[in-house]
Parts: C-alpha cells; sequence; structure tokens
C-alpha cells in the first residue's frame, strides 16, 4: 500500500496553540481508538512549529525499499601474510624517505605516497586485491605504450572490465621557500625559474585516494561500499 499523507497549513500562517492543540487530540484519538489500519502507521511531524503533516505509512514496505546492508571491507593492521603484489611492490619502495612513487615501475602497485603511508597505502590494497579475487574477479598488471611512453598499470577485471587501481595520497598546496641552491643557480643564470608553490603530502593521518576503481567496481556489482577515510567508498586503516 502506498504511503499516504495529508496536511494542515492554517491558510499562510502557523496553527495557534489551541488548533495545533486539536490535532493533537485528533492524534491521540487515532491512534487509541483503531482508526489507524493495522497494516500502516500514523506517523505525525510538526508538533510543535511549522506545517502539521500526517502521514500513513507501510512500514514493512519501506523496510523491503530500503538498500541491502553496505558491505564493508577489513583493512588489517598487520600483514600476515600479504597479497603478492604487496610483497613486489614493499621490494620496490626503494629508499627514498619522504615520497614513494611507484607508478613507473612495471608489476606493481602505482603508489604515490608519503614514506610515512606506505604500510597504510599497501594494507588497503591487500584488503581491496584479495576480496576481489575472493569474488571471483582477476587482478592483473599491465603495461601499454601511450605517446610513446610505457604506461604500467594494475587492473581488477570485473565482467571483462579493467578497472584501473593506484593510490595517491591527497597533498597540499604551500609556498615554496627557494633554496640555497636555486638562488646561486639563478643568480648565473637570470632565465631560470624557481617554483612558487609545492605540492607536499599532508600529515600522517590523512586520506588516500584509490583512484577509478570503486565507481565502477560499485556499479558492475550493483552494491554500495562504506567511505570509511577513503574517497568514493574505498576502505582505509
Amino acid at each position: 500500500m502506498p504511503t499516504v499523507n495529508f496536511q494542515m497549513r492554517g491558510e499562510g500562517l502557523e496553527p495557534g496553540p489551541r488548533t495545533r492543540g486539536r490535532w493533537r487530540a485528533a492524534f491521540y484519538d487515532a491512534l487509541h481508538h483503531g482508526h489507524v489500519p493495522g497494516e500502516l502507521k500514523l506517523r505525525w511531524t510538526g508538533r510543535q512549529r511549522g506545517d502539521c503533516v500526517f502521514t500513513l505509512v507501510d512500514e514493512e514496505a519501506e523496510k523491503a525499499a530500503q538498500p541491502p546492508p553496505v558491505p564493508t571491507i577489513d583493512v588489517p593492521d598487520v600483514l600476515g601474510r600479504p597479497h603478492q603484489l604487496v610483497r613486489a611492490t614493499r621490494k620496490a619502495l626503494g629508499r627514498s624517505k619522504s615520497v614513494v612513487d611507484t607508478r613507473g615501475t612495471p608489476e606493481v602497485i602505482p603508489l604515490h605516497v608519503s614514506r610515512e603511508q606506505a604500510d597504510r597505502a599497501l594494507r588497503i590494497m591487500h584488503a581491496l586485491l584479495t576480496e576481489a579475487e575472493s569474488r571471483g574477479h582477476q587482478v592483473e598488471t599491465r603495461t601499454d605504450l601511450h605517446r610513446g611512453q610505457a604506461e604500467h598499470q594494475m587492473v581488477i577485471v570485473i565482467r571483462g572490465h579493467a578497472l584501473p587501481l593506484a593510490i595517491t595520497e591527497q597533498t597540499t598546496k604551500v609556498p615554496h621557500e627557494p633554496t640555497a641552491q636555486e638562488i646561486r643557480q639563478q643568480q648565473r643564470n637570470p632565465w631560470t625559474r624557481i617554483p612558487k608553490y609545492d605540492h607536499v603530502q599532508r600529515t600522517p593521518g590523512t586520506r588516500c585516494a584509490c583512484q577509478k576503481l570503486v565507481p565502477a567496481f560499485v556499479h558492475l556489482q550493483g552494491q554500495r561500499t562504506v567511505d570509511t577515510g577513503v574517497p568514493s567508498g574505498a576502505p582505509s586503516a
């Protein structure tokens, strides 16, 4: 049975206390004297202010129309048996103390994050990749030529659709402070340009973006995912 509502507007003015009181009495009279059909519930908004709106609601139909519970993907605190691509990516991280960038490395997970966030990013990826494979999807790395340059990707193949997946850490734009070397170089060559801004990784606890996968994954799966600190609903630790 569809939802039915009726409304009392008070001819452009808020109902006065006496009018609102009569509607209150009618509401409780309907509840306690069997004037509401058994399969419906009577709801009332506007008890204290605004329009009085009474709605007959089929609660069972409402519940049936609700989307299924939102699935979640748990991200482990520690990786006991990391996914094979996580292991390969760990070996490719290098010794950089500030930024990890594996986007130009074949057969690994594309990451561009601060060193402090690298472990977290890999744990997120482990959770996503193992969950995808448990649902019967394929995880692959690919190398293609784009404008004469090798472009490395990791993809999850869902129903024949290859969905690229990478994690990048969001950055903050800050004024650039010229280094002594940049100043000396500009003094020697006036045409040398010193950047005005730097894009720096945010402090630990920041958000990382799982690019491209989640919207398509959700569309193809017919399910939703929870936003737990990563844009578009991807999980975070």
